[in-house]
């Protein structure tokens, strides 16, 4: 099989793709027209032409799907939809793909299941057709230890799994979490709209502007800056960070004008406004650079550890110490609504330019402080409370993915952190699986003892190995496999590609 061509299912042998079809079947296992226009719109180019027949009517053999479910019955995997995905055809459809660890080969592959048109774009709709999927190839829901999808209304969606299936890791939130977190951030700050509206105007006037005035600027179309502010951070962040470079320039430029732009100049000359600029300027770096790892592909568990490192950042910004240690451990959101845990109003973090700027305006802005202290609080707050609901796990289960996944730290993993991932990936049911997977955990720590992996060996390889050695039953290896099956990307572009070989 060419490495370029698409795997629309996952037999065991690879043989099978090119097996075991039959043709005349008024049922067909696939919408082929939709699928023959995803493969050849994002597939290689003869790949549509080895899917077809020629009448355009495949259904996929018995032998086939019945190898599917042999392989489905004992391997954990992750269940991707990706809504509005534009075909050959130019018409859009919602795909559908499996993603797992292969322990035959040690690598993350991709399946292409199905390319759905489903009657209603509606979660309950969606929800119906993926079960109906998994039950055609009698892939069973019990073994999806993780979902993502890009569709809108995710959360009812997954609400639909979850009742099928309660223990379900979701990936949903991760993708456009940093642009909701720095809407309601931002929002939440006393002054917010007046910023809003300053950048607003100011982008307004942006053609006019001196050569040398744009330079200093992002050239954006500000038409709709409500939309900017709400789903890319990265820019919004960027917007706010160049106008700091640029303010002197800025008040320069509008003070020159007619008295037609003096509430723009105004504006620029309040020190309220700036100090809340400046304020930003730190304070959502942060998201952007979040923002920027997704957009660049990088794998869920690195998403995982950086969004740990985004909880810390914010709680240390605002909390003193021992409230953020508590609330990192319990995880608890009303815990640091607590005015208690908060730092008081000469320590909360502002960034060093709003610092010096408080230093330099400090007679003008002395009414102001209490306000200005109150709406970072609130700003800090609201980002944390957020980013906190919009991910998967507790932050010390963030933290210790990656720790039971590295073969060299294995005597560092507790049994209470692989329970807690059990429980986590839907591994430990009952009292008795709880006790069974501490066990087989046990014999895999101390039999090899701190035994190293060679250096030149991959994680893959490491795991491809030791889940040999456990066995197909080991409740120990089913959670390694599922923690296995996390994306190495959520980019969907990267991700199609990499069906394709």
């Amino acid at each position: 099989k060419s490495r370029r061509e698409f795997e629309i299912c996952n037999p065991v042998q690879t043989k099978y793709l090119n097996q075991n079809f039959k043709k005349g079947s008024h049922e067909s296992s696939f919408r082929n027209l939709a699928t023959m226009s995803f493969i050849r719109k994002y597939g290689s180019p003869d790949a549509g032409s080895k899917f077809a027949s020629s009448k355009d009517s495949l259904v996929l053999g018995q032998k086939c799907q019945e190898d599917i479910t042999a392989f489905f019955i004992q391997t954990p995997y992750c269940l991707y939809l990706f809504n509005g995905v534009a075909l050959q055809d130019e018409n859009k459809a919602n795909v559908l793909l499996l993603g797992f660890f292969d322990k035959a080969t040690g690598e993350n592959k991709f399946r292409l299941l199905d390319v759905l048109h489903p009657e209603e774009e509606t979660a309950d709709a969606i929800c119906r057709s993926i079960v109906e999927m998994l039950k055609k190839f009698t892939i069973p829901l019990m073994n999806m230890a993780i979902f993502y999808s890009n569709f809108p209304d995710h959360e009812d969606l997954l609400s639909g799994l979850k009742l099928l299936k309660p223990e379900i890791v979701s990936l949903c939130g991760l993708t456009d979490m940093a642009g909701q977190v720095c809407h309601s951030g931002v929002e939440k700050m006393e002054i917010s709209g007046p910023i809003v509206n300053l950048i607003t105007e100011i982008y307004k006037h942006f053609p006019s502007f001196p050569d040398s005035l744009q330079t200093l600027l992002e050239d954006v179309d500000c038409s709709n800056f409500s939309n900017i502010l709400t789903s890319q951070c990265s820019l919004f962040c960027r917007i706010i960070q160049k106008m700091t470079l640029a303010w002197s320039d800025l008040e320069k430029y509008f003070g020159s004008l007619d008295a037609d732009e003096k509430v723009i100049c105004r504006r620029l000359s309040d020190p309220k406004i700036r100090l809340n600029v400046l304020f930003l300027s730190h304070a959502l770096q942060p998201l952007c650079d979040f923002q920027e790892n997704i957009d660049r592909g990088v794998s869920v568990t690195q998403l995982l550890q950086d969004a740990s490192q985004l909880v810390r950042f914010y709680t240390a910004s605002f909390l003193r110490p021992k409230a953020a240690e508590f609330f990192l451990r319990r995880g608890k959101t009303s815990l640091i609504q607590e005015t208690v845990g908060h730092l008081p109003r000469g320590e909360v973090e502002v960034g060093k330019q709003a610092a010096d700027f408080l230093l330099q305006c400090s007679e003008e802005l002395t009414d102001y402080l209490e306000t200005f202290h109150s709406s970072v609080i609130s700003f800090y707050t609201t980002v944390t409370v957020n980013i906190v609901e919009c991910l998967p796990f507790s932050d010390s289960t963030m933290r210790n993915l990656s720790l039971v996944l590295c073969p060299g730290k294995k005597l560092e993993v507790t049994g209470k952190i692989v329970q807690d991932l059990g429980a986590c990936f839907g591994v430990c049911s009952s009292p008795e699986n709880v006790s069974l997977l501490t066990d087989e955990f046990l014999e895999y720590q101390f039999i090899d003892g701190a035994d190293t992996h060679p250096a030149d060996q991959s994680m893959e390889e490491y795991w491809k190995t030791e889940l040999r050695i456990m066995g197909r039953t080991s409740s120990f290896g089913k959670l390694i496999v599922s923690l296995l099956a996390l994306p190495r990307t959520l980019k969907k572009e990267i991700i199609f590609e990499q069906v394709s070989h």
